[in-house]
């Protein structure tokens, strides 16, 4: 916020002003003291987009009224001589340019002025107009953050204005020079956004402009030294600035509160330029006798006179197209008229209808009041419903996020059981493999088992043959024996023939001989028998331990295989019913979040109606103040409002500003020693408009 200051100034223009009202109270009397003879300058200054070119340079701005006002007078003043030239100078990157010749740039500046300069002479105010709109198409604009046409340039537009008149003494006259000035606004490169070329102007603007300002300090305190030689702008306006000129300075502000430094800057120069003393004095052309100057005074007059007939031609040609108008202007009137009489029919009927509209209307605003009540009602009960569903919300919500907590925490702790499940897991199917180890070993086992009984197996093979090995020598004894029996019998009968008494001997003999033999044999049979029974029983042992063996591995395997299975199953179902309770868990830790988002889009709803709310029931209230000061008596502050420097000229109704935003103004009241003063303005922020401040020196 800015602390409320005074200043000093000759007028103040609001916001709603009309662009005639800038021209009667500060260019009007300048053009008055330049017929006179006096020297005259209107400057513009301010910051950039608030409104100077539109003040100065618009179709309905200061420079085409003082174009009309000055040739209206050169018209009412029969008995003088008036000589009207024009020249335009623009000082870009402080380089002084003509625009009426693109032939002549970079012109060198003097304190008497510029040299080499194009001075066109103007006859008829359309010269003038058309000169003026030549050189603002040479003008350099361009497009940056702060302005869609934002001047790169400053512009002076000088009028010359010669007055002779004749006497018994002779011709003397006047010389007045009139400049109308439209500087570049300063900006901030922060705010305007500029590079490269832009950025150049930008700087060239500021330096100028600085320059200016020293100068106008200089002299409002009026110091020896005056810099006016640091800038090509002030070596210029060195007459305009305290010299012999009367100046008239338009100050353009802005309303955004954004923009507030830059308006209490141009306020404080405004202030400063109010102390400048000026010297101005009528600039008399020299006297001369009648004789010389007769033939250049009758020059003039025929050349004034050729302006006229040109202009007469002109106007002879508007009034034949006025008077075309005007014939086709009468049958549209006819026209009008039929359709008039058909209408004034039509509007006694649709009188009836609108009085029957109007009680209708008022009816309707009755209701609509009535309706208005009850929507305030609602509305207020809408408002005590909202809030206690937002407390409500705000309760659930929290219970909704203890249970959040909760459930978090029960998704952790069956997060460790499945951890610890996992690790069982993997314990049992390391005991897996382990019994599968065991397996195999117990196969091997098996396997040697089997290589083991087939040696047996070969073994008793072997023994088989070698009993029948014994079996054959026994065979082969025995016919040996009955061979030996059959001799000894043999041999017994032949000696029994021959002894006849010593038979009963060798027949005893021969009975133990067969009693031996048979001893021998039943011994043998039983002996193999033996041998037999023996193989026999081994092999029955080694199968019985062989099966027993087996059937002990596969039962246990079968045992192993079992219990593995049951523990396998009750882990997987352990696991499948935590994964289950896992799975429900989340989804409920899912809900829970959709919940709370349905909750926060619900509260957001409820700000958004609360606002809307608010918004339906408060008005902004705008009053504006027409109350006239007294003299002794301080006004109080008034709102002013603002408006755009685009809309329609001041000869048009719609062009009166609508309320788009409001400049705090306190005006007290005006003394004869000092002029109005009003205080540094707070701006609220709005449309871009354009007030103007004047001060005169």
């Amino acid at each position: 916020a800015i602390d409320a200051r005074e200043f000093t100034y000759d007028a103040v223009f609001p916001p709603n002003a009309w662009q005639s009202d800038v021209f009667c109270q500060a260019g009007l009397p300048i053009l008055r003291e330049c017929l006179r003879g006096y020297n005259g300058t209107i400057l513009a200054y301010g910051q950039t987009g608030s409104g100077k070119t539109y003040t100065l340079l618009d179709d309905s701005g200061l420079l085409p009224r003082l174009t009309s006002a000055l040739f209206e007078a050169i018209a009412a003043d029969t008995g003088s001589l008036y000589e009207v030239d024009i020249s335009v100078v623009q000082i870009y990157n402080d380089q002084a340019d003509d625009l009426l010749d693109d032939s002549r740039q970079n012109l060198s500046v003097q304190s008497t002025g510029t040299t080499a300069l194009t001075w066109q002479r103007c006859l008829t105010p359309l010269d003038l107009t058309d000169l003026v709109h030549r050189a603002r198409q040479n003008l350099v604009y361009a497009e940056t953050q702060m302005n869609k046409a934002s001047s790169r340039s400053h512009a002076i537009f000088q009028l010359r204005i010669r007055r002779r008149v004749s006497s018994e003494d002779g011709v003397t006259g006047t010389c007045s020079l009139l400049r109308v000035v439209d500087l570049a606004g300063s900006e901030r490169t922060k705010k305007s956004k500029v590079e490269g070329l832009r950025l150049k102007e930008t700087n060239a603007i500021n330096r100028s402009l600085l320059a200016l300002g020293n100068v106008v300090n200089a002299l409002a305190f009026r110091k020896q030294h005056v810099p006016i030689r640091d800038s090509k702008l002030t070596l210029m306006l060195s007459d305009s600035l305290g010299g012999n000129c009367k100046t008239a300075m338009l100050v353009c502000v802005g309303p955004c509160a954004s923009h507030a430094a830059e308006t209490l800057s141009s306020l404080e120069f405004a202030s400063r330029a109010m102390h400048i003393e000026v010297h101005a004095c009528v600039n008399v052309l020299p006297c001369a006798a009648a004789e010389p100057w007769v033939e250049g005074y009758v020059q003039g007059l025929s050349e004034q006179a050729e302006g006229f007939r040109l202009a007469a031609a002109r106007g002879a040609e508007r009034a034949a197209q006025a008077e075309e108008a005007l014939v086709d202007a009468e049958r549209r009137r006819s026209d009008a008229e039929l359709r008039l009489a058909a209408l004034e029919e039509a509007a006694a009927l649709w009188e009836a209808r609108a009085l029957d509209a109007e009680a209708a209307v008022a009816a309707e605003r009755r209701r609509a009041g009535d309706e208005a009540a009850a929507c305030e009602a609602q509305r207020q009960r809408e408002r005590h419903l909202a809030a206690e569903a937002l407390e409500r919300e705000r309760r659930h919500s929290g219970r909704l996020s203890d249970a959040v907590a909760c459930l978090e925490e029960q998704l952790a702790d069956r997060s460790k059981v499945m951890a610890e499940c996992m690790a069982q897991a993997e314990e049992l199917s390391d005991r897996a493999r382990a019994l599968e180890v065991k397996a195999q070993e117990q196969s091997a086992m098996s396997e040697e088992l089997q290589l083991q009984l087939n040696r047996k197996e070969q073994a008793l093979a072997t023994d088989g043959t070698s009993f029948a090995s014994i079996i054959r020598s026994a065979s082969a004894k025995e016919v040996a024996a009955q061979k030996l029996l059959a001799d000894a019998e043999r041999r017994s009968e032949e000696l029994a023939r021959k002894e006849g008494a010593p038979a009963c001997s060798c027949s005893r003999r021969f009975r133990d001989v067969q009693r031996t033999a048979e001893c021998f044999e039943s011994e043998r049979l039983h002996l193999v028998e033996e041998c037999r029974q023996e193989v026999e029983r081994q092999k029955s042992e080694l199968r019985a331990r062989l099966q027993l063996r087996e059937d002990r591995v596969n039962s246990h395997l079968a045992d192993c295989n079992r219990r593995a299975e049951v523990e396998l199953e009750r882990r997987l179902s352990l696991l499948a019913s935590r994964e289950a309770s896992a799975a429900e868990a989340l989804r409920q830790k899912q809900q829970i979040q959709d919940q709370a988002k349905t909750i926060e889009d619900l509260q957001h709803q409820l700000e958004r109606q609360k606002e809307r709310l608010w918004r339906a029931s408060s008005e902004p209230q705008i009053r504006y103040s027409t109350r006239k000061s007294v003299a002794g008596e301080t006004r109080r502050p008034q709102q002013v409002p603002f408006v755009s420097r685009h809309e329609p000229g001041p000869h048009s109704k719609a062009s009166r500003s609508r309320n788009m935003a409001t400049l705090t103004l306190l005006l007290p009241a005006r003394t004869p020693s000092t002029g109005t003063s009003t205080p540094a303005a707070s701006c609220c922020s709005g449309a871009s408009s354009k007030p103007s401040i004047s001060s005169k020196s």
